[in-house]
């Protein structure tokens, strides 16, 4: 419902294309968002925090952050997969390379490389296993 200014064509490099996630292009006190609300143009968000715990044996409702596998290799982002938000819905997947388990594998898993079908299982983060790089990997790519 509003006029956006701040676009990925004027921001290049920012992350703000083909999501909807509170980002800081533009030097603000903190990450912020566009609403749909009529009367509230923007809002500053929360930033969101990472579940690291599995909550069930196969990690169906993990909701980490772990974009490596338990061999090191780095995630592909779940909507360059078979397996994406809009058609898996309700799952965490997203425009984001975090390990989840949108089919009941035994663990959760990511592609690591989707053309190809390769993929592996992951650990959470804090449990030892893959997690060297992993948040800088993450904002390298949103850069």
């Amino acid at each position: 419902p509003h006029e956006h200014s701040v676009t990925p064509e004027n921001y290049p490099g920012f992350g703000l294309a083909g999501n909807n996630y509170c980002r800081n292009p533009d030097g603000d006190d903190t990450i912020w968002c566009y609403t749909e609300d009529a009367k509230e143009r923007w809002e500053f968000c929360d930033p969101a925090s990472c579940d690291e715990n599995l909550h069930s044996s196969d990690g169906l409702e993990y909701r980490g952050c772990q974009s490596r596998t338990v061999d090191g290799k780095l995630c592909a982002f779940w909507s360059e997969t078979y397996y994406n938000a809009e058609d898996f819905p309700g799952l965490g997947l997203g425009a984001h390379n975090y390990c989840r388990n949108p089919d009941g594998e035994a663990s959760i898993w990511c592609y690591t490389n989707p053309d190809a079908g390769d993929w592996g299982l992951c650990n959470p983060i804090g449990s030892g296993e893959a997690e060297q790089g992993n948040i800088v990997q993450n904002l390298l790519h949103l850069r």
